[in-house]
């Protein structure tokens, strides 16, 4: 929890109780332990669609930043589940860390496919969030899978900034 909330500003994550509720109610949605040597290192929550991953969190420990361990975990999520993958990222000039997680996410086979991106609030009457979504893979038609995102993650009518 600490991680978690240290990780991502509040309008970018879900408050913790619904989180753990979520994970233990839909069977899609998956919460892992990034661990080395035993040692907790970082945590992703994912949810998985069979034609396609949506990654909502990715956090590594501060003093294990910079070591490879998210790139690795994308590039074995991405070998054990070949289907596109699509997330999240603050654009450049954001946050002081944003153009670097870009970089990152780059590095490891991650593109653009939108810079006009809303995130639906987590809470409601909360504004949605600008952000760009990347994806790994062959896209298909994303229009509907942003829809299915905002219906399915978030609960919201499809209809509205997608």
């Amino acid at each position: 929890m600490a991680l978690y909330e240290d990780a991502f500003p509040s309008e970018e994550r879900r408050d913790f109780a619904d989180l753990m509720r979520l994970l233990e109610e839909r069977e899609c949605m998956h919460a892992l332990s990034l661990e080395v040597s035993g040692r907790f290192v970082g945590f992703s929550v994912y949810w998985d669609f069979r034609d396609f991953l949506f990654l909502e969190h990715l956090a590594i420990v501060p003093r294990w930043r910079g070591q490879g361990i998210g790139g690795y975990f994308l590039d074995e999520l991405a070998r054990i589940r070949p289907v596109f993958h699509l997330l999240e990222a603050e654009p450049p000039g954001s946050s002081p860390m944003a153009a670097r997680r870009i970089g990152g996410y780059r590095r490891h086979g991650f593109e653009i496919v939108s810079r006009n991106y809303l995130q639906p609030s987590y809470r409601p009457g909360e504004a949605p969030l600008p952000l760009w979504l990347m994806g790994r893979g062959e896209p298909g038609v994303l229009a509907e899978r942003v829809a299915f995102l905002r219906r399915f993650v978030y609960g919201v009518d499809c209809a509205v900034g997608a």
